[in-house]
């Protein structure tokens, strides 16, 4: 059973497509890097963002839009 699961642990998983069908999905770490080679697509009823300190969305081009209303509050807003 040992040497099994020390190869287990050893082994990558190298695949085409890999789905998992799960009610609640929880993650705890330090840190957390993920890098995406084409799309990254998020698809959601509510998506909830929090940064204690700082918060960057960069790109070439970025849209934000909403059927109703955009609001966007701090002390001071920079645009251009």
């Amino acid at each position: 059973g040992s040497q099994l699961l020390s190869k287990v642990a050893g082994m990558k998983l190298i695949s085409g497509s890999v789905e998992s069908i799960v009610d609640r999905l929880r993650q705890r770490v330090k840190r957390s890097y993920r890098e995406v080679e084409e799309i990254d697509h998020v698809k959601a009823e509510k998506i909830d963002y929090s940064a204690e300190e700082l918060l960057t969305v960069r790109g070439k081009y970025a849209m934000f839009s909403a059927e109703e209303d955009v609001k966007i509050n701090g002390e001071r807003i920079h645009m251009g």
